[in-house]
């Protein structure tokens, strides 16, 4: 009589419901993953996505940083037309005060009112004076900044590859001066900056559309 085994065939991958292909296991759930893992895609040296795809952190100190040094100020008669209008402003309040106070049999109200005018102008040109010299801009290699502000500073950056198209605009007063305004158009906020001579303001505009069209061609 036979002796029946209770030996039985190794299943195969199929049956077992395991894959045919590379080889899979299961991540510890102690090491806090249920998911499994296929290990063709899990090979040292190979990286997890498209091919040459790279996404290391980088240290903020490692950043690059503008140079505040390495700011320019605006054109110094750029301040002579800043204070052109607290100029007319005191002009005016001078001129208004002085009739007032001989119309009137009492000219101390006047006066007084016209003096308060005058220091608020005064102060108001005072600030004017400061917030100008804080003024600055600087061109790099691939992009252009602009300072502004004293107490609350604020610096924006325009990557040439960005720019869409730039002018120089100038006023009645800066041609009286000598200056103009750049104006940079991008597909973002646009960039102004005033007070420029307008050699300075020529050659940057040249520079800013020979860039951003460079730039716009390496990358198509």
């Amino acid at each position: 009589m036979a002796e029946s085994s209770n030996e039985q065939a190794p299943l195969s991958n199929n049956e077992a419901g395991l894959s045919s292909g590379p080889a899979s296991r299961w991540n510890d759930p102690a090491e806090g993953s249920t998911e499994l893992v296929d290990s063709a895609h899990n090979q040292p040296g190979r990286p997890n996505g498209p091919a040459g795809f790279s996404n290391e952190p980088i240290a903020v100190g490692d950043l690059p940083r503008l140079d505040q040094a390495s700011f320019t100020p605006l054109d110094p008669r750029y301040l002579k037309v800043s204070l052109l209008g607290s100029g007319v402003a005191a002009l005016t309040v001078l001129t208004v005060t002085g009739v007032a106070a001989a119309m009137v049999e009492r000219p101390v109200i006047p006066l007084i009112i016209g003096g308060v005018l005058l220091f608020l102008i005064a102060l108001s040109a005072a600030l004017k004076v400061v917030e100008v010299r804080h003024v600055a801009y600087q061109v790099r290699e691939h992009d252009i900044s602009y300072r502004s502000g004293v107490l609350s500073q604020t610096v924006q950056t325009l990557p040439f590859v960005r720019v869409q198209h730039a002018r120089m605009n100038r006023g009645a007063i800066e041609r009286q001066f000598g200056l103009a305004t750049l104006a940079v158009n991008s597909a973002g906020p646009d960039l102004l900056i005033p007070g420029l001579a307008v050699s300075d303001a020529e050659a940057i505009k040249a520079l800013v559309i020979e860039r951003a069209g460079s730039l716009t061609e390496e990358a198509t």
